[in-house]
């Protein structure tokens, strides 16, 4: 459920309520045509930039996270994330967790940290992809560009399509 609520400046505010009326554990945070720092909580949130070079964090929960145009950077944390770079050379890391999380990068050069059984979609751009210890779940479609996939550790299973580089660099 979803109350409206008014402000004295006329803007309208969403608060997301359970149906016993408490607060929903999760936020809607978003940013402006500045450079910000976005973060989020504990919970599942949605983290929006706009303009600027902007820093976007999920922390814990299954966060969806959009950076806007510029040079953005988005990190998720634990739990299942859905993380879009938009336009701009971005950097995105999926973070450290056995959590499969869902990445595109958008327009521009960007750089994708990922782990585990995430999905990346570099989309256009030249963009370079750093693929630690992958699991057989592991897909990423390099798409328009030179792009580069460097893993620490392969996984017979991981699958990668129209990428142009791929190299091994052992962890160690």
């Amino acid at each position: 459920m979803t109350k409206r609520l008014a402000t004295a400046l006329g803007c309208a505010v969403l608060l997301a309520t359970t149906a016993y009326g408490a607060a929903a554990q999760a936020a809607v945070v978003r940013g402006d045509d500045h450079d910000n720092v976005l973060r989020g909580t504990a919970h599942a949130d949605s983290i929006r930039a706009f303009a600027g070079n902007d820093r976007l964090y999920g922390l814990q929960g299954p966060d969806t996270m959009a950076g806007g145009t510029d040079d953005d950077k988005v990190k998720g944390g634990p739990g299942a994330d859905v993380l879009n770079g938009q336009d701009g050379n971005d950097r995105i890391n999926t973070g450290h967790d056995d959590q499969a999380d869902f990445v595109h990068g958008g327009a521009g050069n960007d750089v994708i940290f990922m782990t585990g059984n995430d999905t990346a979609f570099g989309d256009t751009g030249d963009d370079r992809f750093f693929a630690s210890y992958a699991g057989d779940g592991m897909e990423i479609q390099c798409g328009a560009g030179e792009d580069t996939v460097i893993f620490n550790q392969p996984s017979p299973g991981a699958k990668r399509k129209d990428c142009e580089h791929v190299k091994v660099i052992p962890a160690g």
